[in-house]
């Protein structure tokens, strides 16, 4: 129909057919027909949208990215290997030459990844180079994990998208984005890991519904139910031909009592006529269903069927009480046309002898660009906590000192209180603060009255009177990116003071530090790391405006500025480490 250069209607003009005008329905997912309709078009060439409903481990692409986690936590799991190694992100198919020989003939106690790594083929050691950068990175969360292996530019020149898309085409996408939002929302519940994430997926059956109310350039196959509401220039019925459904169940309900009947011949008076309301019931909605089906077509209306039952003399190939028998005593009616394929009602108009594709471009199609794949980004975007922007120079401290957690949790209630004290009126706040301290059973009446000691001196301070001002907020988010930064990096992170003002922008972060550091030198470079990328990201987004960038040290309480050239040295060594 594209190729003829048959039209449809839209609006008040004819335009040639395009993909995106036809709607195919079937009754149901399950007996073969529709994953059949998918690879029988994918096989003319036509582009199609795929499946509206996923189970998403069902889908090869997805089993690719969870074998990468599969084999990152356990290199002893030669078959989950050799699937990579014939997989979209190593592509060594031809097994007479690379999985053959790599696997065979080996020693009791050898592994397959133990001949990947000792092999001369230059193909081999590019994956297994691969494989070793999945082991590198097998201490990250999921997303972070896949999102490495979908985003990086491999060896080849390809993306691991780029790569899955050149294998398995682009109805991949769908379900390997969805396994992506599985894995943030999984890194986001709890602690997570590779083998935890794994494990969930393994343990249920996770089904993702696709929204394909809005066509795209392609052809759309779903069920009747799910096509409730939408509409189509061309739609298409190719499950016509099988009887309705009308087993009733086992419990029948009557009008005053529920009968068990299994069979209809052991029915008794009440359970015959409540079978005969549960099938009446049934044909109902088979008639239903038909109407819904027919009427989501606004142009033309292809009824057609698959043979059912078998072939032989006197049979039709559709049960008698099927959607393909109520529409062909419909259309004898019209008193339709006949023609080769059957029986046609109404005239189909062709745009002209240049085909779809020329009719199409004479109507003003797509321009080159909009077809034209976009480029790999150089740089993967990565989201990144300020405190994380020098990497490994981040120094570390046991965390069972318990030294170490008296200190967090002064600090944690010194921020609380500044967090929230402000927003009250002046007289408010004390009493408020010893309630608030009042709660940690564990701290000592000392404690409390040097805590909120510090709070309060940092409020009453004058000097430091600017970090309250109108305009003002506490825990404010901060995620941009800036020129300042990384390639490719996008800070998100949440600062304990941020005060926009008509002519500057001040950001301040609290320190409970004891004692406090004199000199701007004499700070921590994780602090001033942190504090550049804030500087950072507000200097891009507040360009007219200064942006100071000041710890409030408690102990004193003392506001202290960090010059610029300091916050610019830091980022400077921030990116010469990527």
């Amino acid at each position: 129909m594209i190729d003829r250069g048959e039209t449809i209607w839209e609006g008040l003009t004819e335009r040639g057919m395009r993909p995106e005008d036809v709607l195919i329905l079937v009754s149901k997912r399950q007996g073969g027909l529709f994953d059949a309709l998918i690879t029988a078009l994918k096989a003319e060439g036509l582009p199609v949208a795929g499946a509206d409903r996923l189970i998403l481990t069902d889908f090869i692409g997805v089993q690719d990215c969870l074998n990468l986690m599969r084999f990152a936590t356990l290199d002893l799991r030669d078959l989950t290997l050799a699937e990579i190694l014939r997989g979209p992100f190593c592509g060594l198919v031809d097994d007479d030459r690379y999985l053959f020989p790599l696997a065979s003939r080996r020693t009791k106690g050898e592994t397959l990844w133990s001949r990947v790594q000792v092999s001369d083929d230059p193909d081999v050691q590019r994956a297994a180079r691969f494989l070793q950068g999945l082991f590198d990175r097998a201490h990250l969360p999921p997303y972070e994990f896949l999102s490495h292996v979908l985003d990086r530019v491999g060896e080849g020149g390809q993306t691991g998208w780029e790569m899955l898309n050149a294998r398995l085409g682009t109805p991949a996408r769908d379900p390997i984005e969805a396994l992506l939002s599985r894995a943030l929302s999984h890194d986001s519940a709890a602690p997570s890991s590779l083998q935890s994430f794994v494990a969930a997926m393994e343990a249920e059956a996770v089904e993702i519904k696709r929204d394909l109310a809005e066509a795209g350039r392609e052809v759309r196959v779903m069920t009747v139910h799910g096509a409730k509401g939408l509409q189509a220039p061309v739609v298409i019925l190719p499950d016509t031909t099988s009887k309705p459904k009308t087993g009733a169940p086992a419990v029948l309900a009557s009008a005053n009592a529920v009968v068990w009947s299994p069979r209809k011949d052991t029915d008794a008076e009440a359970s015959k006529r409540a079978r005969a309301i549960a099938e009446a019931k049934a044909r109902e909605e088979h008639r239903r269903l038909l109407y819904v089906a027919l009427t989501r077509a606004q142009d033309r209306l292809i009824i057609a069927g698959h043979w059912q039952g078998q072939a032989g003399e006197g049979k039709t190939g559709y049960e008698k009480e099927s959607w393909y028998a109520l529409c062909d005593m419909a259309m004898a009616v019209l008193e339709p046309e006949e023609f080769e394929l059957g029986r046609r009602f109404g005239k189909v108009s062709v745009a002209g002898a240049g085909g779809g594709l020329a009719t199409e471009n004479a109507l003003g199609g797509l321009p080159d660009w909009a077809l034209t794949p976009p480029g790999a980004d150089p740089v993967a975007r990565k989201l990144s906590a300020p405190t994380s922007l020098l990497g490994p120079k981040t120094r570390i401290v046991a965390p069972f000192d318990a030294a170490r957690e008296e200190r967090l949790k002064r600090g944690r209630a010194i921020h609380a209180l500044l967090q929230y004290l402000p927003e009250l009126p002046e007289d408010k706040r004390e009493a408020a603060a010893d309630a608030y301290l009042s709660r940690d059973g564990e701290l000592t009446a000392a404690q409390r009255v040097e805590m909120k000691a510090a709070a309060l001196g940092v409020m009453r301070d004058p000097a430091l009177g600017a970090i309250f001002q109108p305009g003002g907020r506490a825990e404010a988010a901060i995620i941009g990116r800036s020129p300042e930064l990384p390639d490719g990096t996008v800070i998100n992170g949440r600062v304990d003071r941020l005060v926009v003002a008509p002519t500057q922008v001040l950001v301040i972060d609290f320190k409970t530090d004891q004692p406090a550091p004199e000199r701007p030198e004499d700070v921590a470079d994780t602090y001033v790391a942190q504090m550049a990328a804030y500087w950072a990201v507000l200097k891009t987004a507040f360009p007219q405006r200064e942006v100071v960038a000041a710890l409030c040290w408690t102990d004193g309480p003392r506001l202290m500025r960090l010059p610029e050239a300091q916050l610019l040295a830091v980022l400077t060594s921030a990116r010469g480490m990527v």
